[in-house]
């Protein structure tokens, strides 16, 4: 008998302090970083979309896109945001972005796009808004219907390199 009382406070007291245990302890890394709504963290950085297009590596700050379809009404928010410091998108084929909002917020350092892709914006407001951006080689297709094209809310800076094309469509 006292044998069985003792488990039972044994297994009560576990029980007790696995309850106390914060959730946190449990919760996925949060990188800070939205597409199409989806926030994304360690558990579906792969596949951010779950359909192949849209993947991210923390390690080096690189958001990946490889015929990504993003679209929708994103209510003053951004079809991609990001509050990361130095973010890079690296595109791979023919991607677009048709956003009622912004195509591309980040709100802290420099946005980088890199890679022999190709990104097409059609935006209500401005396409893609960074403190710096950074244009390597990718190719930036742009039609803003109401603002500007690109928007640097800090610096005044805007590199182009390599293969790089910038083209905007007339409003």
């Amino acid at each position: 008998m006292q044998t069985k009382r003792k488990f039972l406070s044994i297994l009560l007291t576990l029980c007790m302090v696995s309850v106390m245990i914060p959730t946190a302890a449990f919760a996925a890394e949060d990188y800070r970083i939205d597409v199409n709504n989806v926030r994304i963290t360690d558990e579906n950085a792969d596949d951010v979309l779950n359909d192949g297009t849209v993947s991210y590596d923390a390690q080096t700050n690189t958001l990946s896109l490889k015929g990504a379809a993003i679209s929708g009404d994103f209510s003053g928010s951004a079809a991609i945001q990001s509050s990361k410091d130095n973010l890079t998108i690296m595109l791979e084929g023919e991607n677009t972005i048709s956003s009622q909002s912004y195509g591309i917020l980040s709100t802290t350092g420099t946005l980088t796009f890199e890679g022999a892709g190709t990104l097409t914006f059609t935006t209500e407001t401005d396409a893609v808004r960074a403190a710096e951006i950074n244009i390597n080689g990718a190719v930036l297709e742009i039609t803003p219907k109401r603002t500007d094209a690109l928007y640097m809310h800090r610096q005044i800076m805007i590199r182009i390199r390599d293969r790089s094309i910038f083209k905007t469509a007339p409003m």
